[in-house]
């Protein structure tokens, strides 16, 4: 990992790391069943090595976040016969509530929808964003918050 990165880790190890859409199937995903990651329209553009650098950079933060905008996402995703690792990723990870009422009102709402939305309002909150979603990565950094993309984790 970059030292970028490295230094992101050391300030956010404790307070935590909010896991957007994909990057949460992936890391999902590749808990459950390595082989599967290229047979899941999500996560097929992902490798072996891109879950097992996402792996390491996320085992790195003692709390892992998400919210239930991207957990409906997930479902949606994820094929059903993976349903039941979803209900095990949910029990492990710290689940932040964000009204949806509240997100359409903000600007990035009308440019990327409510997921990223809450994915945004979440960074206010103090946490480092990972996402594979370059256009969020982008604003969240021209608006001054932590965001790593999984191309900065060299994937």
């Amino acid at each position: 990992m970059n030292t970028y990165v490295v230094d992101l880790i050391k300030r956010y190890k404790s307070k935590g790391v909010f896991i957007d859409t994909n990057v949460a199937l992936l890391y999902l995903v590749g808990s459950i069943d390595i082989s599967l990651i290229s047979r899941i329209k999500r996560t097929s553009m992902f490798t072996i090595d891109q879950l097992t650098a996402l792996s390491a950079f996320v085992d790195e933060f003692k709390v892992r976040v998400t919210s239930p905008h991207i957990l409906t996402e997930m479902s949606n995703l994820l094929p059903t016969s993976l349903q039941s690792g979803l209900g095990l990723f949910i029990g492990n990870i710290d689940e932040r509530f964000v009204s949806a009422v509240g997100l359409v009102g903000e600007p990035l709402f009308s440019f990327l929808g409510l997921a990223d939305a809450s994915v945004a309002e979440s960074a206010k909150s103090g946490f480092l964003i990972i996402s594979d979603d370059t256009r969020l990565t982008a604003w969240l950094r021209r608006e001054g918050q932590d965001a790593v993309s999984v191309l900065d984790l060299g994937l």
